[in-house]
């Protein structure tokens, strides 16, 4: 997903609400560089998590200054007042002038169409305790065994936990150091079973940890851990502040995250990444989450190509049907001891592996190509890694260097892969109305 003009950076609030996802981020749509004291909360609503609808901005400046990230939710039992089932959004007003960061409420009572200031702004102020004024991201969600709202908060050093009971009143209890800003905290099943179940709680990059939570504290289990890895020119983290969807039924745990992605000749700058789904998954190494493409990613699958047992002469001569564009490449791969693999896309390396990077030298690869990024999902999301694609130096497409005597593609798909915005009479309104059938949905 791109805005369809300015700065765009953090997810905040994605949401399933009476039918539709509805995605918000920070949004500044007047220029290329983002201006802290003048951020909108950007809006944009799907039926299927790949075509979207880009709507008026949710949120603008007002008396306590600039909306920065937060979170949304549904307040079905009507807690705060606003309404039953309304749409609630928690986020941080940040003062230009003073640079205060406080917590706030805004709410919808017309389907997420648009959204009122709660006059009682702001609902947090914890500066003058925590003696700092980094106080920012609130991420906000029921949590039934104690039937308390809770609200996790990048505080100075760490992350914080509250307690409410109707959304305007905040008890602190307790408190993490380490992780950084736009946290989330959400339970995953382990290898699929419902009945054993761990938390996950991460901050604004990857980082995240495994642990128990009891509605008050998180008690991490694990060390500090990664689901992703890739850095842009400028040495920073790629992907940064994924929030995962809320209110998605049938335990699905879905996530976007800011690409930190810099567009050329464009009206816009910045990306929000394909959208992937967690996992918590046994490996040789422990529980590790894991992140792979939604299965919705086959609604842009346009032209298929498939072939079987090929070797590096034959790679050379399919790939030359496949032409440069948004790709859909999934792989089957066999390295002997001797054997890597070096994956190309028009000119530029993405991806090299060794035999001793795979199980036996035998794995898995997925790698998702758009215009100006590519997303490559190792063993089902074992590894993740995101590359940043810049202005290209060939003409060539996709291409593949296969080293080692036995070295073998086993299985090679390629979709192609259609716009996810619709071409109307109005291009400038980006709109595609899609009827799904998909399982779990």
């Amino acid at each position: 997903f791109t805005s369809r003009r300015g700065w765009t950076n953090d997810v905040n609030g994605p949401i399933l609400y009476k039918g539709q996802y509805h995605l918000f981020w920070q949004s500044f749509p007047f220029g290329d560089e983002w201006d802290t004291g003048f951020m909108y909360w950007g809006h944009a609503t799907s039926k299927d998590l790949v075509h979207w609808n880009e709507l008026p901005p949710a949120l603008m400046l007002d008396r306590l200054g600039s909306p920065w990230s937060g979170s949304s939710l549904i307040d079905h039992r009507n807690d705060a007042g606003f309404g039953k089932d309304a749409l609630v959004l928690v986020y941080t007003a940040y003062d230009r002038s003073t640079k205060k960061q406080v917590q706030s409420l805004a709410y919808s009572t017309d389907g997420g169409i648009s959204f009122n200031r709660y006059e009682g702004n702001p609902i947090l102020d914890t500066n003058e305790e925590v003696g700092s004024k980094d106080t920012r991201d609130p991420h906000v969600f029921w949590y039934a065994p104690t039937q308390r709202w809770v609200m996790v908060l990048f505080e100075k050093d760490g992350l914080s936990i509250f307690n409410s009971s109707e959304l305007k009143h905040w008890i602190r209890t307790s408190h993490l150091k380490g992780l950084y800003e736009c946290p989330d905290l959400f339970e995953l099943p382990v290898d699929g079973n419902r009945e054993t179940t761990k938390w996950i709680l991460h901050g604004g990059s990857s980082a995240y940890y495994i642990g128990t939570f009891d509605g008050m504290t998180f008690t991490p289990e694990s060390a500090e851990l990664h689901y992703a890895e890739g850095k842009n020119a400028r040495g920073s983290d790629l992907l940064y502040a994924a929030q995962s969807f809320a209110e998605i039924p049938g335990g699905r745990r879905i996530q976007m995250a800011w690409g930190r992605i810099w567009e050329q000749d464009m009206p816009f700058t910045q990306m929000m990444l394909f959208p992937t789904e967690f996992r918590l998954i046994t490996t040789s190494d422990g529980l590790r989450m894991v992140a792979s493409p939604i299965q919705e990613m086959g609604l842009l699958h346009t032209h298929h190509h498939t072939w079987s047992r090929l070797t590096a002469a034959d790679v050379e001569v399919k790939l030359r049907t496949v032409a440069p564009g948004p790709l859909d490449v999934k792989m089957d791969v066999t390295l002997p001891p001797d054997g890597a693999l070096t994956l190309r896309y028009q000119g530029a390396d993405l991806l090299n592996l060794r035999a001793t990077d795979l199980p036996q030298g035998r794995g898995s690869i997925r790698l998702l190509i758009d215009k100006a990024v590519a997303e490559i999902f190792i063993d089902g999301g074992r590894r993740y890694i995101v590359r940043e694609l810049a202005a290209p130096n060939s003409r060539a497409g996709l291409g593949f260097w296969l080293q080692g005597t036995g070295t073998m593609l086993d299985h090679l798909d390629i979709d192609e892969l259609k716009s996810i915005w619709g071409a109307g009479p109005d291009s400038s309104v980006r709109t595609v109305a899609t009827k799904l059938n998909i399982s779990g949905h």
